[in-house]
């Protein structure tokens, strides 16, 4: 658990909120729910030490698969394109497996991946590569330099700068204030482990007080539309597929990045996971909430290669269906990602948040329960679960069966975002409270309608 507290930061006046085990976060609209679901994400993702050589590790994998003229996605088996004969197939699975290792994004070990890579036989051998080869050995060896000697400040401010500028645009200070915003970061203990201001939109100031992997988490995902998937196929095709990890040879890699950064940092993270999900395991630890994911909607998402593109599939009078996802109902869509995510490897644990911003959007309100109920075991099965939203349904059922569980006792929290005049929004935990008004507020257009037909 760790809490971050912000102030003067978007349309925020103050807030302090502890994120681990079920956090519920209420609100109207535009009072601050989705910046701080964002700010949660920006800070997670910075904290990774990872994402802070994502960019250069980037660049190095997209010299590489050009150097080798690989297609990075794809139904086919990979081509190595004058580099091996018919007669050497062991070889060419040997670098596909390592290859498919290396869409994961960065890592040491994808590091130290690439460089076995470069040293396979049937590649340095190769003398039409002698030179792109050496090449890239020169900046595998800059990187490894940079990564011994790096700046942790002044590698943290450029992360969080460049989320700044991806996820919310350019404009995370207080659009009606002149103050500089504020971010700390708490452990358990209450001992103040980041602080940082932001002015004009860039980190002014910055104390790192301790070693940031005593966070506990070591990644996010950030659940924001279903929309994401309609789009998926467009995305893949365009220069930004870069975040997916469907790099063309053929594409411009600066274009590449600015195209990108119109994408957002949250969903290109969202998407570049899921298309990495992987057929259903019988096995799979989370099987039962997968067989209740597929009885609600009646049936699977998936990814069709042949397609390339997700479709949903599902049976009707013993006759088996596959109809592309850009078909289907939003509110397939949404649980079709949750069945996804289930298929990325080592993406649901207790080090991994996952962020859901207003999920009952779409959502029938018999839909919006049964999504409660979901991430309500989920959290007791380990999982750190953040949910802000504006539904009625939605709060009261995470609330009722959050308060219902032994499990999570000690690990939920319920706030609520209320606006304060001129100020910005302002943060209250109702975890100890009587949370019946909130639900009442929540449920105020309701009323006012029930009282206008009485009328």
């Amino acid at each position: 658990m760790i809490t971050i507290e912000l102030a003067n930061v978007g349309p925020l006046k103050s807030a302090s909120i502890d994120v681990g085990g079920l956090t519920v976060l209420g609100g109207a609209n535009n009072t601050g729910k989705t910046f701080i679901s964002k700010t949660v994400f920006s800070l997670i993702k910075t904290i990774n030490r990872d994402q802070w050589s994502e960019e250069k590790y980037d660049e190095l994998n997209f010299k590489l698969f050009k150097l080798l003229d690989l297609p990075r996605y794809s139904s086919r088996k990979y081509q190595v394109s004058e580099i091996v004969e018919k007669e050497e197939i062991e070889s060419i699975e040997a670098i596909e497996e390592r290859i498919r290792s290396l869409r994961r994004g960065f890592s040491e070990q994808n590091l130290r991946e690439i460089e076995l890579l470069l040293d396979k036989p049937i590649l340095s051998s190769n003398e039409k590569l002698g030179k792109g080869l050496s090449e890239l050995k020169a900046d595998i060896e800059k990187l490894k330099s940079e990564l011994e000697n790096s700046n942790t400040e002044a590698d943290f401010k450029r992360c969080f700068e460049n989320l700044i500028l991806t996820t919310f645009k350019k404009q995370f200070n207080n659009l009606f204030s002149e103050e500089a915003g504020k971010i700390s970061v708490y452990n358990d203990n209450k001992e103040e482990l980041i602080s940082l201001s932001i002015d004009n939109n860039k980190v002014k100031e910055l104390k790192l007080y301790s070693d940031l992997s005593f966070l506990g988490f070591n990644e996010v995902t950030c659940f924001f539309s279903p929309i994401v998937l309609r789009f998926f196929k467009f995305i893949s095709l365009t220069a930004s597929r870069r975040y997916l990890g469907l790099t063309s040879t053929r594409t411009n890699f600066r274009n590449e990045y600015e195209i990108s950064k119109s994408v957002g940092s949250i969903e290109a993270d969202l998407l570049s996971k899921l298309s990495k999900s992987i057929e259903y395991n019988p096995e799979n630890e989370f099987q039962s909430f997968l067989d209740k994911l597929k009885e609600l909607v009646g049936g699977v998402v998936e990814y069709d290669d042949r397609e390339r593109d997700f479709v949903f599939r599902f049976e009707k009078n013993n006759k088996k269906v596959a109809v592309p996802v850009s078909n289907t109902a939003e509110g397939v869509k949404a649980f079709g990602i949750l069945q996804l995510l289930f298929g990325v490897d080592d993406l649901f644990t207790q080090n991994s948040l996952l962020l859901f911003d207003e999920p009952e959007v779409h959502l029938h309100p018999e839909w919006q329960v049964e999504l409660a109920k979901l991430l309500v075991k989920l959290a007791e099965s380990g999982i750190p679960i953040f949910v802000s939203s504006h539904s009625p349904y939605m709060l009261e059922a995470l609330s009722t069966y959050a308060n219902r569980s032994e499990i999570l006792k000690d690990d939920f929290r319920l706030y609520y975002l209320e606006a304060d005049g001129q100020n910005g929004s302002v943060l209250k935990n109702l975890t100890n409270e009587d949370s019946l008004p909130l639900f009442e507020k929540m449920s105020d257009a309701m009323s006012s309608l029930i009282h206008d037909i009485d009328d």
